[in-house]
């Protein structure tokens, strides 16, 4: 897998333009809908400047739209969505569950600590917007995979609205609920691998101090 820190791409219609947001995608268009790789910034205040990070310098950031697929690997995607008809949606490595993916233990832990620090800014800072989703298999990967608008898939049946990513990374919130099996067994490993080190312990206790 090739790995491009902090690198962004945009989902949006090959062509002809901004028409295709407009009307549903016709049989024998393949993927009208492009979406590529993400890797989100360790450090939490990174974290959530990059998601937030709107597309002209200076705009209003943009809604946050947090996806976790409800297969057993737990494949975790983003979209960023700036009008009704306009959002970018991105992949990444990341996997919410025993199955780590390309990140790894490590960058769970880092994931869970910037869901952490985007949690305090949505609760500080009104212009701030973010939602969580379940998303069944099927409509992630045709997200994934350029065959669905994301904010259309969003508001299948089939994608469920939830607040997994409230409580991830909070110590004392991430026990209390069970969104998917195995949740507690993740938190707990999370936790634990957070504690292990000296960085994101620090990372931590700074977030529980100074919230971004």
């Amino acid at each position: 897998m090739v790995r491009r820190r902090g690198r962004a791409v945009v989902c949006r219609p090959r062509s002809p333009g901004r028409r295709l947001w407009l009307r549903p995608r016709l049989h024998g268009e393949g993927q009208p809908y492009r979406c590529e790789y993400a890797r989100i910034p360790e450090q939490p205040s990174a974290a959530v400047e990059f998601l937030l990070r709107p597309p002209i310098t200076g705009d209003a950031p943009p809604e946050i739209l947090l996806l976790r697929s409800t297969a057993p690997a737990g494949d975790f995607a983003f979209v960023r969505r700036y009008s009704e008809l306009s959002a970018q949606s991105f992949r990444t490595p990341y996997r919410l569950s025993a199955e780590v993916g390309g990140g790894g233990q490590s960058s769970q832990a880092w994931l869970a600590l910037g869901l952490q620090a985007l949690y305090l800014a949505f609760t500080a800072r009104p212009e701030v917007q973010v939602k969580g989703y379940l998303v069944d298999e099927a409509v992630f990967n045709a997200v994934l995979e350029g065959r669905k608008h994301p904010l259309n898939a969003l508001d299948d049946r089939r994608a469920s609205s939830s607040t997994w990513w409230e409580d991830i990374g909070d110590a004392a919130q991430g026990g209390r609920g069970r969104y998917w099996e195995g949740w507690e067994e993740l938190v707990a490993r999370i936790q634990s691998h957070i504690s292990s080190s000296r960085v994101m312990s620090e990372s931590r206790a700074q977030l529980q101090a100074e919230p971004v």
